[in-house]
């Protein structure tokens, strides 16, 4: 055994994956960043249930799409009911609570309150 560390290479990636995962990026941001308001304007039409479903039921099958490769371990029985458990309250829970408090105050308290949350939770 070699006392030298080796040192661990992370594999190379074409300059095109590289665009695509950025403007990838950018699109979730802006998709992110237009909530406060496009919500408020939704929220006016759809109640905040019917909103954050629509968004899971979108969102879900276009991820698990993406994320589908052949070469990947699929996860057990167990873990899929994990994995729902965590996504019904992690993900469709936090958006309906968020919706719902978006209908009681304006787009841009929101804003200012939604990167705090974080915080609030290490707190």
């Amino acid at each position: 055994m070699s006392s030298r560390r080796e040192a661990i290479v992370p594999p190379r990636t074409s300059p095109r994956a590289d665009t695509a995962a950025i403007v990838t990026l950018l699109v979730v941001q802006v998709i992110f960043a237009t909530l406060h308001v496009v919500g408020k304007v939704v929220l006016a039409e759809i109640p905040a249930l019917a909103f954050a479903a629509s968004r899971v039921l979108i969102a879900a099958p276009l991820l698990a799409l993406m994320a589908w490769r052949h070469d990947r371990v699929m996860p057990t029985a167990r873990d899929w009911r994990a994995l729902a458990v965590l996504g019904l309250l992690g993900v469709f829970a936090n958006q309906v609570l968020y919706l719902v408090g978006l209908r009681f105050t304006t787009a841009t308290n929101a804003a200012i309150l939604m990167p705090s949350i974080p915080v609030f939770t290490v707190a």
